[in-house]
């Protein structure tokens, strides 16, 4: 998974790189975990839900939507492979 840092409130952002830009999302770690342990594996879920997941928290441009779910997609995977 991305580079994990903490914001002065203490939530959790990590670092991920959508397309070419770097972005820090908050409580993705948090988001990721939820679904692992519902059961959802990444061969279930669509990129698009877990963009979703992730806006409750930040704020996702819809142009670029498309990108946070291969992206996402991707980490989500990283994130399962490692437990």
């Amino acid at each position: 998974m991305g580079e994990i840092c903490c914001s002065p409130s203490g939530s959790r952002i990590t670092k991920v790189r959508i397309g070419l830009v770097e972005v820090g999302l908050v409580a993705l770690g948090d988001t990721f975990e939820k679904l692992y342990e519902r059961g959802r594996k990444p061969e279930d879920l669509d990129g698009r839900e877990l963009v979703q997941e992730v806006s409750m928290y930040n704020y996702v441009p819809s142009a670029a939507w498309d990108e946070y779910a291969i992206t996402l997609m991707e980490e989500y995977k990283k994130y399962c492979s490692s437990k």
